[in-house]
C-alpha cells in the first residue's frame, strides 16, 4: 500500500476518532438552564442577492422564552422601524429591489424583562449575480497534534457557496465532507498527516475561483510535552449600558501556554488582538449600545501548538428609558377627497409602541383612532368638515407614555362652477340658452328682464322670452325679487333690475335695466337671489349682499343695507348656496347644513332664534342640496327623501301632512327618489328619478300644477309632465326644463311670467312661447 492511501487511512480513522471523542464529551456533561435573560449567541449576517430574490437574516439567542421583533433602517442605523409580523428568531423579505440596497437589519430580543439589540446587518441588492472573488486567501498552519487547525476565507460575491478540499499530493483533490462554510477545522490531527494540503472552491450561478492551496503542518508531540487545551472555555455576557464585562478562560499543555485575547466585530469574520491582554480574564471598558455582538476568544499558544478557545459574544442592553420624539408631526394640508399623512419618529428603551388620536375640539379631547398604531398616520380621504382636526401620536414604554406636538389639519375646497339653467323669481323667469346667453319673460317694473328698458315701473311686462342685453358666457342665471344675476365662466358674476336694498353689488342702490358687474367678486362656482343675492366661491366661503333686515347677509343687521359684497364669517366648506325672503343657507361637503337670518317660523332649523351668524341645522345629515323660501327651508338628502323645516300650518310647505310649524328638520310624507329640489316663495316642487314632478304647499293660482287650486300637505303629481331634467319654482309660479330643451311654466300669469305669451293663469304646465329651445 503505497503512502498516500495510508495517510488516507489514517486520516479516516483520526477524523471518526474525533466524532467518538466529541460525542462522549458532550453526553458527559450536564444540562446548563439558558441565561434568564436574553443573550445573543450568533448575529444576523450580511446578505448580498441579486434583485428579485430574496434575502434571509437569522438570530441565535439564549434566554427565558425570548420574543424578537426585526427592524430595518434606510438611512444608516439613525432611526429604526419594525417590520411588522417580523416576529420569528429569522426574517425573510420574500422579493427585493435595487431600492433595498443598504437598508440595515437588526431584531431586538426581548425576555425576563430585558431587550437586547442585535449587531445591523447590511442588505446589498445587485442587478445581477456578482462573481466570487477571494480577498483574504487561507494560511498555511502548524500544529502539534492531535491538536486541531482552523482554514478560513474571505470572499466576496453573490449567495457564495463553499466546498473545502484535501489533497496529500497538490495534484488530486477530494471534497472534505460538510466543510461548505467560509471556514474549516479539522479534527484531531496526527503527525503521519503532516503535509496535507488544504484549499476553498467559492462558487456562485456567476462562476466559480479556487483559493490557494495552504500546507498543514503536523509536529508529533514530544515525550512529555502536550497541546494546549482548554480547561473553562469563556462564557457569554450580558451587561446593562454603562457597566463592563469579564471573559475567563483557563488552559493546560506543557509547556505551559501564554495567552492572548482577540475581538471580532464582524461576527467572526476576522479577529484583532487586544494589545496587553494576556491573562486568564479579559474586563472590557466600560460599554455602550454599539459593542453589542462584539466577539471574544483567547488563543492558548506553546511549542506544540495554538489553539482557539470557542468564541464568547458580548451583548449590550440599553438601559430603560421612556420614549423621546424626534421627529414631530407636521402640520398637513390637502383639498377635500385626499388623504393627509403624519408620521413621527420616537426613541426608547424598550422600542416604543405608538397610538395616533384625533382632536375635533381645538385639541381639549382626544379620542384613539382605531388601528392606528405605527409611525405613521393616512387619514380616509377628507372632507371639508376635517377643517382644523388634530392629530398627535401617543408613543409608549414600560417606563412611560409621552404625547407628540399637535398636528393640524387644514382642509380646503376646490368647487367648479355649478350649471343652473332655469329660475324662477318673484315675478319674472329665466332660462339659460344653448349659445350661453340668458334669455327672460315676465314681469319688468324694475328691469330685471335685462332689456335695457326703464326701470320706474314704466316698462311693459314681456309675455314669451327676450335675449338679455349684452351678456355672454353664462354658466348660471337666478332671478329673485325683482332682479336677476347671472355667473360668467371666468367666475365673476353680472345682476341687473331692483336695486333697492344693494342686491346688485355694485356699491350703490341704482337700479339697471342691463347687467352690471358685482363689485370686486371672483372664482364664483354657484350664486343665488331673492331680495339678498349669495356667491359660493372655489374655496368654500360664501359671500353676501343685499337686504340684512334680518342679518340674512351675515353681518349685524346695521346696515340694514349691504351694497357690495362681505364675506360669511363661521362657515367654511360650502357647496351649494339658497336664499330665503329674509334668510340665507348653505350645505356643507359634510352633509350638513348651517343657516342665518330671521327665524320668526323656525326656517333656520336650528331650535334658536333670528341670528347673523350661521347655525348648524339641527339633525340634518347626509343632504346633497339645499333651498330656501319666504319662511320655509328644504334639503335633499343623498338617499333621495326631502326634509323641510319651518312654516307650515298655512299653506302645508313641509310636505309632512301635519299642517304644524316645525323648528327642526321633517321628512317630506312618501318622496323616496327624489334627484332635485326647488323651494319656492309657499310652496316646493321636486325633480323625480324618472322625470317626473311632484309639488306641496300653496296652491292659489295653480303653482302646483296638478290641475287644482287646493293647497295641499304632501306632495302631488304635476300634471301630464315628464323628461324633466331641471326644476324652478318661484313666487306664486314653476317652471321646467325637459330633455328636448323646451321650458314648460304653470300657476300666475297675470305679468306672463309662464313665457306662453298670455297673462292667463295655468293650472297645469304650458310650453314657453310655443316651444322654444332652450339649454340642453
Amino acid at each position: 500500500m503505497d503512502r498516500v492511501v495510508m495517510q488516507k487511512q489514517r486520516w479516516g480513522r483520526n477524523v471518526a476518532l474525533m466524532a467518538v471523542v466529541f460525542l462522549l464529551a458532550a453526553c458527559s456533561s450536564g444540562h446548563h438552564a439558558p441565561p434568564p435573560t436574553p443573550v445573543i449567541t450568533a448575529q444576523p449576517a450580511d446578505v448580498s442577492v441579486v434583485a428579485g430574490n430574496l434575502a434571509a437574516f437569522s438570530v441565535t439567542a439564549t434566554g427565558t422564552t425570548p420574543a424578537y421583533q426585526w427592524q430595518t433602517s434606510n438611512n444608516s442605523g439613525v432611526s429604526w422601524a419594525d417590520i411588522a409580523g417580523a416576529t420569528a428568531a429569522s426574517y425573510t423579505l420574500a422579493t427585493t429591489t435595487l431600492s433595498d440596497s443598504g437598508h440595515l437589519f437588526r431584531v431586538l430580543v426581548t425576555a425576563a424583562g430585558a431587550t437586547v439589540a442585535s449587531s445591523p446587518a447590511q442588505l446589498t441588492v445587485t442587478t445581477g449575480v456578482q462573481a466570487p472573488a477571494i480577498t483574504v486567501q487561507p494560511m498555511s498552519q502548524t500544529v502539534t497534534e492531535p491538536g486541531t487547525a482552523t482554514f478560513s476565507v474571505t470572499a466576496t460575491g453573490t449567495s457564495l457557496q463553499y466546498r473545502w478540499q484535501l489533497s496529500a499530493d497538490g495534484s488530486s483533490w477530494n471534497d472534505i465532507s460538510s466543510a461548505t462554510s467560509s471556514s474549516y477545522t479539522t479534527p484531531a490531527t496526527s503527525a503521519s498527516a503532516s503535509g496535507a494540503q488544504f484549499r476553498v472552491l467559492v462558487s456562485n450561478t456567476a462562476g466559480s475561483v479556487t483559493s490557494n492551496a495552504v500546507v498543514l503542518t503536523i509536529n508529533p508531540a514530544s515525550s512529555g510535552n502536550a497541546a494546549p487545551s482548554f480547561t473553562t472555555q469563556p462564557a457569554s455576557q450580558s451587561v446593562a449600558e454603562g457597566s463592563s464585562a469579564t471573559f475567563t478562560a483557563s488552559a493546560t499543555g506543557t509547556p505551559t501556554p501564554t495567552l492572548q485575547w482577540q475581538r471580532s466585530n464582524n461576527g467572526g469574520g476576522s479577529w484583532v488582538d487586544i494589545s496587553g491582554e494576556t491573562n486568564n480574564s479579559y474586563t472590557t471598558s466600560v460599554t455602550v449600545a454599539g459593542n453589542s455582538g462584539a466577539q471574544f476568544r483567547v488563543v492558548a499558544t506553546n511549542s506544540e501548538g495554538s489553539v482557539n478557545s470557542n468564541v464568547a459574544t458580548l451583548t449590550v442592553t440599553a438601559a430603560n428609558a421612556a420614549p423621546v420624539f424626534t421627529t414631530q408631526p407636521q402640520d398637513a394640508s390637502v383639498t377635500a377627497g385626499s388623504s393627509a399623512h403624519f408620521s413621527v419618529v420616537a426613541s426608547g428603551v424598550p422600542t416604543p409602541t405608538f397610538q395616533w388620536q384625533v382632536s375635533s375640539d381645538n385639541g381639549t379631547n382626544w379620542i384613539n383612532i382605531t388601528g392606528a398604531t405605527s409611525a405613521s398616520y393616512t387619514t380616509p380621504a377628507t372632507a371639508a368638515g376635517d377643517n382644523g382636526k388634530r392629530f398627535r401620536a401617543v408613543a409608549s414604554n414600560s417606563s412611560a407614555s409621552v404625547n407628540s406636538n399637535a398636528a393640524l389639519l387644514t382642509v380646503s375646497v376646490s368647487l367648479t362652477a355649478v350649471i343652473r339653467p332655469l329660475s324662477a323669481g318673484g315675478g319674472h323667469s329665466c332660462a339659460l340658452q344653448a349659445d350661453r346667453t340668458v334669455a327672460c319673460w315676465g314681469h319688468n317694473s324694475s328691469g330685471e328682464l335685462g332689456d335695457g328698458g326703464a326701470t320706474d315701473g314704466s316698462a311693459p311686462d314681456r309675455l314669451t322670452p327676450f335675449t338679455v342685453s349684452g351678456l355672454t358666457d353664462v354658466v348660471s342665471i337666478v332671478a329673485g325679487n325683482s332682479l336677476s344675476c347671472a355667473l360668467k365662466t371666468g367666475g365673476t358674476v353680472a345682476c341687473w333690475g331692483s336695486n333697492l336694498n344693494g342686491a346688485l353689488g355694485d356699491g350703490s342702490t341704482n337700479y339697471h335695466s342691463t347687467p352690471i358687474a358685482v363689485s370686486g367678486l371672483t372664482s364664483v362656482v354657484a350664486i343665488a337671489a331673492s331680495n339678498h343675492s349669495c356667491a359660493l366661491k372655489a374655496d368654500g366661503s360664501v359671500a353676501c349682499w343685499g337686504s340684512n333686515s334680518s342679518g340674512q347677509v351675515g353681518i349685524p343687521v346695521t346696515p340694514d343695507k349691504i351694497t357690495a359684497p362681505v364675506m360669511v364669517d363661521g362657515i367654511a366648506g360650502v357647496v351649494a348656496v339658497a336664499t330665503g325672503w329674509t334668510h340665507t343657507c348653505a350645505l356643507k361637503a359634510d352633509g350638513t347644513a348651517a343657516c342665518w337670518g330671521d327665524n320668526s317660523f323656525g326656517q333656520l332649523g336650528t331650535g334658536h332664534g333670528t341670528t347673523s351668524t350661521p347655525d348648524t341645522v339641527s339633525g340634518l345629515t347626509n343632504a346633497v342640496a339645499i333651498g330656501a323660501g319666504m319662511r320655509h327651508s328644504c334639503a335633499l338628502k343623498a338617499d333621495g327623501t326631502v326634509d323641510c323645516w319651518g312654516n307650515n300650518n298655512t299653506y302645508g310647505e313641509l310636505g309632512d301632512g301635519s299642517g304644524a310649524n316645525s323648528i327642526y328638520p321633517v321628512s317630506v310624507s312618501g318622496l323616496t327618489d327624489a334627484a332635485a329640489i326647488a323651494v319656492g316663495y309657499s310652496h316646493t316642487c321636486a325633480l323625480k328619478v324618472g322625470g317626473t314632478v311632484v309639488c306641496w304647499g300653496l296652491n292659489d293660482v295653480g303653482q302646483l300644477g296638478d290641475g287644482s287650486t287646493s293647497n295641499r300637505a304632501t306632495p302631488v303629481a304635476v300634471s301630464g309632465l315628464s323628461d324633466v331634467v331641471a326644476i324652478a319654482a318661484g313666487n306664486l309660479h314653476s317652471c321646467a326644463l325637459k330633455t328636448d330643451g323646451t321650458v314648460v311654466c304653470w300657476g300666475y300669469n297675470g305679468d306672463g311670467r309662464l313665457g306662453d305669451n298670455s297673462s292667463t293663469n295655468r293650472l297645469t304646465p304650458v310650453a314657453v312661447s310655443g316651444g322654444a329651445v332652450f339649454w340642453k
